[in-house]
């Protein structure tokens, strides 16, 4: 233990790198108490004798927030309130006496303290020292996450991290790194009880490399962040009064990474930058008139990659990785400075394109406590304050990517048995303008993701892994007029299925509206009656182009009558061979139910193709079986298309009108799955298309039979 006389201010950050310091308390080489000494660049002043009010614990002691445990000792017997003890235990710690309780039994004393001042103890010195702070000369390793690795250049390596993953946001950073091994400085010059000056600056270059991605499953604002790595330097400085005092210093060097995502989105965001910031940041405090000065320079320099997004509405996200560095003395906050390149995105993705922008920038803030209690003169007010507040000017990057792409549904159908199946889906891709684009997606431009067997009864869905086999693409042959034969159910069974016939004048139209003035459409109805020339079916309108007429055939449509389904087609195959003489044309059916006999079926199908005519059946309803129509589909070259009540006849015949006029693309899959009973399910799942920089979500469904 060791008394000291008189009071002199000092404050004292020093950043020196100590190799095999050893224990902190035993830092008094050179003065009898210890291994090592960590030297001071302090020029101290003449110091005259000090009062008995300073006592160094040269102890090893435990420290529990305001009490400092020491062992029960003859050194200590003259401790007594009011003191000051000052010692290298922990991160060190300058206290004033509030009470002494002595535990003869534990043999221990309790000191109740208060935080004490330099200002208290020391007076008239001036400081200046600078350490590099590396991750490998640390004194210790607070934290480094998981996935973050440490390299030996100081780097780390980030690739793989996870920044945040709940049930609105997952970001991940899959390729990256940081690295900032700055030198610190710490200048102080102390007068008498006062400050006149003080400086702290990071110096260095940091050097960042991000690919990040992030996906967004609910729209929302979003903040989170995490520390991905924390670095602590502890360091004890010699001051040199009569006789000496220990001065320990604790600078910590935290790794920050986040992002501040708004989101009025759901969907995947994929982009990356590279870049590097020479700095020398931080402030300066100038006594003689109490005011701060901020110091930053810098030279910065960033480069990025084109977004990718596979979304539809508007995304603003800022991804940043921001090293902090703060500095304790004696335990107790001091200077905090942080610096935090970002990369910024803000874009608006719709099914036909996305309007983006880039940027990447750094910002850097510094604050000082001024009223730390470790400092007994008021510094005035500072920080937080921004130091640099840089974006590239003009952006990064920006652009405008123009792929305008839509992908209805035609229809779907498939075979399967109680292990797996084989299906296909058709879809008409087709861009911004409405033409067909189905010749440039080749086959791995497709996938299935999300299908599954549900069951009509109750059950739980089955899960089924669906890939794609192959793809045809029809495309009408450039400039070629489409003709057509539109057949209606109008049987009694209508009355219960589209009362008033608003489902079928809707699909109608919505076929109608995709005809060019070139194209022609005759429209029949099987089950009120028979028009002359015909065996089952009435004729509601010869083919013409005349829209009033079509519209007003669909006025016609009726609800009595049986179902001779496949009498009626053969009707409309004779209309197309008149017209037409014998090749070629489209013949789009919809029906409610099987039809009255299939005796025809087989000689519908040899009819058609005869002629070359695909059939496009659509089915209305639940819980019926549509087999039999989806096989004519197949077999035809046309594609079924199920709608589950009459609002989805629009829909329906909207993708067929579009096959039929512009061309499709059928999606061959095969696809296995866990054993299924014999009966009737819903096979339901997602047609995915790639296209240019996003994905484009097609929804399917489709009534098939389980057989055994």
């Amino acid at each position: 233990m060791t008394w000291l006389r008189g009071k002199t201010l000092f404050l004292l950050i020093a950043l020196l790198t100590c190799t095999g310091c050893g224990s902190l308390h035993g830092f008094w080489a050179g003065f009898g108490f210890g291994e090592a000494l960590v030297p001071s660049d302090s020029s101290p002043a003449a110091q005259d004798p000090l009062p008995n009010d300073v006592v160094i614990i040269e102890d090893d002691v435990t420290l529990d927030g305001d009490k400092i445990i020491l062992p029960n000792t003859a050194a200590y017997a003259k401790l007594k309130k009011g003191d000051i003890v000052v010692g290298s235990s922990g991160h060190g710690f300058l206290r004033r006496i509030e009470d002494i309780q002595t535990d003869s039994g534990a043999g221990t004393i309790t000191l109740t303290t208060s935080q004490a001042a330099i200002t208290d103890v020391v007076q008239d010195q001036t400081v200046s020292t600078t350490i590099q702070l590396t991750p490998q000369t640390a004194t210790s390793r607070l934290k480094l996450l998981q996935r973050a690795q440490l390299l030996d250049s100081g780097r780390i390596d980030l690739s793989g991290t996870v920044l945040v993953d709940d049930s609105g946001l997952h970001v991940e950073i899959v390729d990256g790194y940081v690295e900032f091994t700055p030198d610190f400085q710490f200048d102080l010059d102390l007068g008498w009880f006062t400050v006149d000056g003080l400086m702290f600056a990071a110096t260095g270059t940091l050097d960042v490399s991000m690919d990040v991605v992030v996906t967004a499953t609910a729209s929302g604002s979003y903040h989170p962040s995490t520390t991905l790595a924390e670095f602590e330097w502890v360091f004890v400085q010699v001051i040199p009064t009569v006789p000496p005092i220990p001065l320990v210093e604790t600078v910590q060097l935290s790794v920050v990474a986040g992002i501040d995502v708004e989101a009025s989105v759901t969907g995947t965001l994929q982009d990356g930058c590279q870049g590097n910031a020479s700095v020398r940041l931080g402030a300066e405090y100038d006594g003689a008139t109490g005011t701060w000065s901020n110091i930053s320079d810098r030279t910065i320099g960033f480069s990025a990659e084109d977004p990718a997004l596979d979304a539809e509405g508007k995304l603003d996200a800022q991804v940043y990785v921001r090293p902090e560095i703060n500095v304790l003395l004696y335990d107790v906050t001091g200077p905090n400075l942080n610096i935090g390149p970002y990369l910024g995105f803000n874009g608006t993705a719709d099914l036909c394109g996305l309007d983006w922008i880039l940027n990447a920038g750094v910002t850097s803030d510094v604050s000082f406590d001024a009223q730390i209690p470790v400092i007994d003169v008021d510094l005035g007010s500072f920080g937080p304050f921004r130091l640099i507040d840089w974006a590239m000017s003009p952006p990064l990057a920006s652009g405008e990517m123009d792929w305008c792409i839509d992908v209805p549904l035609v229809g779907g159908s498939g075979n399967f048995s109680t292990t797996d199946g084989d299906f296909e889906v058709a879809v008409s891709p087709i861009d911004g303008d409405g033409n067909f684009i189905g010749m440039d997606l080749g086959q791995e431009a497709f996938s299935y993701q999300g299908v599954v067997l549900d069951p009509d009864a109750e059950g739980p869905d089955i899960p089924v892994n669906a890939v794609v086999t192959g793809i045809n693409v029809d495309e009408p042959a450039p400039g070629q007029a489409v003709t057509a034969v539109l057949i209606f159910d109008s049987s009694g069974s209508m009355s219960g299925n589209d009362p008033g016939a608003t489902g079928r004048r809707a699909g109608g139209a919505a076929f109608f509206d995709l005809l060019t003035e070139d194209d022609e459409v005759a429209v029949l109805d099987f089950g009120p009656g028979v028009s002359g020339g015909l065996s089952v079916s009435r004729l509601l309108q010869d083919f013409t182009n005349d829209r009033l007429l079509l519209d007003a055939a669909l006025d016609q449509l009726a609800e009595s009558g049986g179902t001779p389904l496949y009498e009626s087609i053969l009707d409309g195959l004779g209309l197309l061979h008149d017209e037409l003489g014998g090749n070629g044309g489209v013949l789009v059916v919809l029906t409610d139910g099987e039809a009255n006999s299939d005796n025809a079926f087989d000689t519908v199908v040899n009819q058609a193709n005869a002629q070359q005519v695909p059939i496009y059946p659509v089915g209305l309803g639940n819980n019926i079986d549509f087999s039999q129509l989806q096989t004519l589909a197949q077999q035809t070259g046309g594609t079924f298309a199920e709608a589950n009540n009459a609002a989805g006849l629009q829909a329906a015949f909207e993708g067929i009108g579009l096959a039929a006029t512009v061309g499709k693309v059928t999606v061959f899959g095969h696809c296995t799955y866990q054993a299924a009973d014999p009966g009737q399910y819903t096979v339901r799942g997602q047609l995915v298309t790639a296209s240019g920089a996003i994905n484009v979500i097609t929804p399917f469904d489709f009534t098939a039979e389980v057989v055994p």
